[in-house]
């Protein structure tokens, strides 16, 4: 919302529409040279003109006061706790009815897929997998995964929810080759267009989508299977197949990926699941921590957010305030340390996540809407072979 900024000049109002951004769109050199020292945008409501030496410094005067006190209150917003009436998850996010989903259930589990959709779907941005995203999970009384952000807004690159999953965070397939202009795949997604002059991947750009990969979903009671066939002229191609399945014994839900180079070039990529996950509505805070089969080691950038404590990842806040993140080491080349439990040490509800892969990278990020624990597969098909792996997800309550 635009903020009000008052100064004697002729009563021209203006206004400041955000104080992020370095962008000056007012064409007065005036207010240009005096907006200059603040990161701020500021626009005049009115015809521009210049403005004489006095009112200049009038205007810098008025900026000044004004940004410090927008700054000032921003500040001291950004400390208060989250409450539960600004909290996305609160007592368990409920489904969006407004976007395409199939409801799965066992005699003990019930859940919530959406169905990917280029045009109405749930999540139509360009960073995850579109398949597989599961709004939530209800287990004895119990809720689990939420949204990481709201307002909802389908075509942001996080705006998702559950175990969502990307491949190639930082190189997709094509993406080095592609001159600008051209296009390259995003596994799960579809024909993304590399902008002009663009030199580096982003995940958090918005690529055009020039072709979205065809889906043919199936479903039963307890499970959904997702397919995907996709190819490029370059020689890139794939089949992919992600299967959903909701189990009782023990209460869990089993992700098998099942994925076939088609294509005439050799696929070495990686695969995580971002896991945006929250137990009960409850914000990520004190009453959080991941634990791991492994010691984990690692650098904590802001020590008064969370500790390392032997296998466990301890999280300090009453609500995490600012997002966190940390790349974690001490793991194995083997299968048996591709596991973390999501604690709510308060309740005792906890989840775990179990991969049947090794670790090739192991990251963790929270925000008070989500604790992410991403654990990284190496994903290397040589043309003609496939590649299968499973993530399984358990439901523990006390």
């Amino acid at each position: 919302m635009p903020l009000p900024c008052e100064y004697p000049l002729d009563n021209m109002p203006c206004r400041i529409e955000t104080i992020v951004r370095p962008r000056i769109t007012a064409n007065d050199r005036g207010v240009r040279a005096a907006a200059r020292a603040y990161r701020g945008t500021v626009v005049l409501e009115g015809s521009p003109r210049h403005l004489t030496w006095e009112e200049n410094n009038e205007m810098r005067r008025s900026l000044a006061i004004s940004l410090l006190t927008v700054l000032v209150g921003f500040s001291a917003w950004a400390e208060q706790p989250v409450s539960s009436e600004n909290r996305p998850n609160a007592k368990g996010q409920a489904p969006r009815p407004e976007f395409p989903q199939v409801a799965l259930g066992t005699k003990l589990l019930k859940a919530t897929a959406y169905l990917p959709d280029a045009e109405k779907g749930f999540y139509r941005g360009t960073r995850f997998d579109w398949s597989g995203m599961i709004a939530q999970v209800e287990y004895q009384g119990h809720t689990f995964f939420g949204e990481l952000k709201a307002p909802h807004d389908p075509l942001i690159h996080d705006h998702t929810v559950g175990p969502c999953e990307e491949f190639g965070q930082r190189n997709p397939l094509g993406y080095a080759e592609a001159a600008g202009g051209e296009t390259f795949i995003k596994i799960g997604i579809g024909l993304l267009r590399k902008p002009p002059n663009e030199k580096q991947y982003s995940f958090a750009r918005a690529y055009e989508i020039v072709r979205p990969g065809a889906w043919n979903v199936e479903t039963a009671k307890d499970r959904i299977r997702f397919r995907q066939t996709l190819g490029d002229p370059r020689g890139w191609g794939y089949e992919y197949e992600k299967e959903v399945v909701l189990l009782d014994h023990p209460p869990a839900m089993k992700i098998t990926h099942t994925f076939k180079n088609t294509g005439t070039k050799r696929i070495e990529t990686d695969h995580y699941n971002h896991s945006m996950y929250i137990l009960d509505g409850e914000p990520i805070g004190k009453n959080y921590r991941l634990l791991f089969p492994f010691t984990p080691t690692g650098e904590i950038r802001n020590p008064e957010q969370a500790r390392l404590d032997d296998k466990s990842l301890v999280f300090l806040e009453d609500a995490v305030k600012r997002p966190f993140y940390m790349e974690l080491k001490g793991y194995g080349d083997t299968a048996r340390d591709n596991c973390v439990i999501v604690e709510n040490t308060r309740s005792g509800v906890q989840l775990k996540m179990t991969v049947d892969q090794p670790l090739s990278t192991c990251r963790v990020y929270a925000e008070n809407t989500s604790v992410c624990p991403e654990p990284f597969v190496a994903v290397r098909v040589a043309p003609g072979e496939s590649f299968t792996w499973t993530t399984t997800l358990e439901f523990i309550v006390p």
